[in-house]
């Protein structure tokens, strides 16, 4: 009996222990920033700018401004949690195919920007992103989808639930990171944890925009259930498309490989002012 009660006292202490470590430290489960920037919209062919933006914390946030040829409205994209924006060429490139002005912005702590990445401070690089678009740039609100990949969905979904937007894209997107992490790690009371939550599923029933969901079946880092909770959840007009054979971090331009009709349609029937 003794050593029954010594065992169970270490197990608890261990349990409690590795709770109290991912409670802590749960930033370093939830995000992997990578520093500085090895590509630029000029190698892929593109004019840009740099644009740098201070968020209402004081934090000086980076991105680039990618006008399109001949622009029919204009997007903001928010990058997964373990890439910047340079690792994303393909969805620019399909965001300038349909004409759309493109703000690709780094979170906190990612490439060129400043800070440390966490739920509320996303939000205000969000904010700054908004405004530049905006009251900088002066675009209609109308005229502005917001793309969010992974990660990036959360983000997105919170501007979208905050304005009126062209549309939203969400691509490879969760129903709340909470719900990843309890997913993963089923055997930690995650959702008690949880410092960093982008409860996207909760915030679509206020989205009125047009929606497009990418996501593979084949996710294993976010499966695909998360896709038809957030397509069920969501108001029309809504379509969702679903990836074989793709893991996770799908997005525009892997959908543009097989589904090309369905993309070219979301963009296209979507009701934009004309770009000033």
């Amino acid at each position: 009996m003794f050593l029954l009660t010594t065992s169970l006292i270490i197990l608890a202490a261990g349990y409690i222990t590795l709770v109290a470590l991912v409670f802590f430290h749960q930033e370093r489960l939830a995000y992997f920033p990578q520093p500085g920037l090895f590509e630029s919209p000029e190698n892929w062919g593109y004019t840009y700018e740099d644009v740098w933006l201070d968020t209402a914390d004081g934090v000086r946030i980076h991105g680039w401004y990618v006008p399109a040829a001949e622009p029919r409205g204009a997007a903001i994209f928010f990058h997964g949690n373990g890439n910047n924006i340079d690792s994303n060429a393909h969805e620019l490139r399909a965001l300038q195919l349909f004409g759309f002005n493109t703000l690709m912005l780094d979170y906190r702590g990612y490439g060129l920007s400043e800070g440390s990445p966490i739920e509320a401070g996303l939000y205000h690089d969000a904010d700054a992103a908004w405004r530049y678009m905006t009251e900088t740039r002066g675009i209609a609100p109308k005229s502005i989808v917001l793309v969010g990949q992974s990660l990036g969905g959360g983000v997105a979904t919170y501007l979208a639930q905050q304005h009126d937007v062209a549309g939203v894209v969400l691509m490879a997107t969760f129903t709340s990171m909470a719900d990843v992490g309890a997913e993963h790690y089923s055997f930690l009371p995650v959702h008690l944890l949880s410092r960093n939550r982008y409860p996207s599923l909760a915030r679509l029933p206020d989205i009125q925009a047009p929606l497009l969901i990418i996501h593979s079946r084949d996710d294993r880092t976010i499966g695909f259930s998360h896709a038809e909770r957030l397509y069920a959840a969501a108001n029309e007009p809504k379509t969702l498309i679903a990836l074989d054979g793709y893991g996770h971090g799908v997005g525009l331009g892997t959908a543009l490989i097989d589904h090309t009709p369905e993309v070219e349609h979301f963009f296209e029937s979507l009701p934009l002012p004309a770009m000033q």
